[in-house]
Protein backbone atom coordinates (compact mmCIF):
# COMPACT_ATOMS: atom_id res chain seq x y z
CA UNK A 1 0.00 0.00 0.00
CA UNK A 2 2.87 2.53 0.77
CA UNK A 3 3.99 2.05 -2.49
CA UNK A 4 1.18 2.72 -4.49
CA UNK A 5 0.45 5.61 -2.34
CA UNK A 6 4.14 7.08 -3.45
CA UNK A 7 3.43 6.15 -6.68
CA UNK A 8 0.40 8.31 -6.55
CA UNK A 9 1.80 10.70 -5.08
CA UNK A 10 4.23 10.80 -7.31
CA UNK A 11 2.40 10.68 -10.63
CA UNK A 12 -0.35 13.60 -9.15
CA UNK A 13 2.77 15.71 -8.71
CA UNK A 14 3.79 14.71 -11.87
CA UNK A 15 0.47 16.38 -13.72
CA UNK A 16 0.08 19.03 -11.91
CA UNK A 17 3.91 19.88 -12.85
CA UNK A 18 2.61 19.46 -16.63
CA UNK A 19 -0.31 21.37 -15.57
CA UNK A 20 1.24 24.52 -14.51
CA UNK A 21 4.04 24.15 -17.36
CA UNK A 22 1.14 24.01 -19.88
CA UNK A 23 -0.38 26.81 -18.39
CA UNK A 24 2.55 28.89 -18.17
CA UNK A 25 3.86 28.39 -21.31
CA UNK A 26 0.71 29.29 -23.00
CA UNK A 27 0.08 32.54 -20.78
CA UNK A 28 3.90 33.61 -22.19
CA UNK A 29 2.67 32.56 -25.63
CA UNK A 30 -0.26 34.53 -25.65
CA UNK A 31 1.63 37.36 -24.29
CA UNK A 32 4.20 37.43 -27.19
CA UNK A 33 1.30 37.51 -29.57
CA UNK A 34 -0.36 40.53 -27.60
CA UNK A 35 2.95 42.46 -27.97
CA UNK A 36 4.61 41.15 -31.27
CA UNK A 37 1.14 39.65 -33.41
CA UNK A 38 3.43 40.40 -36.77
CA UNK A 39 6.29 38.75 -36.25
CA UNK A 40 4.74 35.58 -35.19
CA UNK A 41 2.41 35.42 -38.11
CA UNK A 42 -1.28 34.66 -36.96
CA UNK A 43 0.26 31.87 -35.16
CA UNK A 44 -2.48 30.04 -32.38
CA UNK A 45 -0.73 30.49 -28.70
CA UNK A 46 -0.16 26.76 -28.71
CA UNK A 47 1.19 26.42 -31.96
CA UNK A 48 3.67 29.53 -31.16
CA UNK A 49 4.38 27.74 -27.63
CA UNK A 50 4.89 24.44 -29.22
CA UNK A 51 6.94 26.04 -32.07
CA UNK A 52 9.73 27.84 -29.15
CA UNK A 53 9.63 24.89 -26.92
CA UNK A 54 7.87 26.88 -23.98
CA UNK A 55 6.52 23.98 -22.41
CA UNK A 56 9.98 22.89 -21.58
CA UNK A 57 11.63 26.18 -20.61
CA UNK A 58 8.66 26.44 -18.41
CA UNK A 59 9.51 23.19 -16.73
CA UNK A 60 13.02 23.84 -16.19
CA UNK A 61 12.12 27.43 -14.67
CA UNK A 62 9.61 25.91 -12.49
CA UNK A 63 12.30 23.12 -11.09
CA UNK A 64 15.02 25.60 -10.90
CA UNK A 65 12.39 27.51 -8.61
CA UNK A 66 11.95 24.65 -6.68
CA UNK A 67 15.57 24.03 -6.37
CA UNK A 68 16.46 27.73 -5.38
CA UNK A 69 13.73 27.18 -2.23
CA UNK A 70 15.25 23.77 -1.64
CA UNK A 71 18.39 25.52 -1.47
CA UNK A 72 17.40 28.47 0.56
CA UNK A 73 15.27 26.08 3.47
CA UNK A 74 18.75 24.23 4.22
CA UNK A 75 20.60 27.69 4.37
CA UNK A 76 18.14 28.68 6.93
CA UNK A 77 18.24 25.73 7.98
CA UNK A 78 21.85 25.42 8.55
CA UNK A 79 21.93 29.14 9.97
CA UNK A 80 19.48 28.72 12.79
CA UNK A 81 21.16 25.85 13.86
CA UNK A 82 18.65 23.38 12.86
CA UNK A 83 21.68 21.09 12.53
CA UNK A 84 21.01 19.96 9.14
CA UNK A 85 24.27 20.34 6.66
CA UNK A 86 23.69 19.28 3.30
CA UNK A 87 21.16 16.84 1.96
CA UNK A 88 22.48 13.84 0.11
CA UNK A 89 23.36 14.31 -3.50
CA UNK A 90 21.43 13.03 -6.09
CA UNK A 91 22.32 9.99 -8.52
CA UNK A 92 23.02 13.40 -11.39
CA UNK A 93 24.50 15.96 -9.14
CA UNK A 94 25.12 18.26 -11.86
CA UNK A 95 22.34 18.09 -14.00
CA UNK A 96 20.42 21.23 -12.81
CA UNK A 97 23.42 23.54 -12.54
CA UNK A 98 24.31 26.22 -14.63
CA UNK A 99 26.56 26.10 -17.31
CA UNK A 100 30.05 26.27 -17.03
CA UNK A 101 29.25 25.61 -13.13
CA UNK A 102 30.38 22.80 -11.01
CA UNK A 103 28.76 21.14 -7.72
CA UNK A 104 30.36 22.83 -4.49
CA UNK A 105 30.06 19.36 -2.89
CA UNK A 106 31.00 16.80 -5.47
CA UNK A 107 33.21 18.77 -8.10
CA UNK A 108 31.13 17.22 -10.66
CA UNK A 109 31.08 19.68 -13.70
CA UNK A 110 27.91 21.02 -15.19
CA UNK A 111 26.99 18.84 -18.34
CA UNK A 112 24.49 21.69 -19.91
CA UNK A 113 25.92 23.64 -22.90
CA UNK A 114 27.60 26.95 -22.79
CA UNK A 115 25.19 27.79 -25.49
CA UNK A 116 21.92 26.31 -27.33
CA UNK A 117 21.79 24.42 -30.31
Amino acid sequence: EAREAAAAAAAAKRAEEDALSEATATSLAERLLQCEPVRWGGATAAELAARLGLVGAARRVLQHYEAVLAEQTRMQLRASGGGETFSEPSSEPSRNLPAGTSDRRTGAPSRRPLCAR
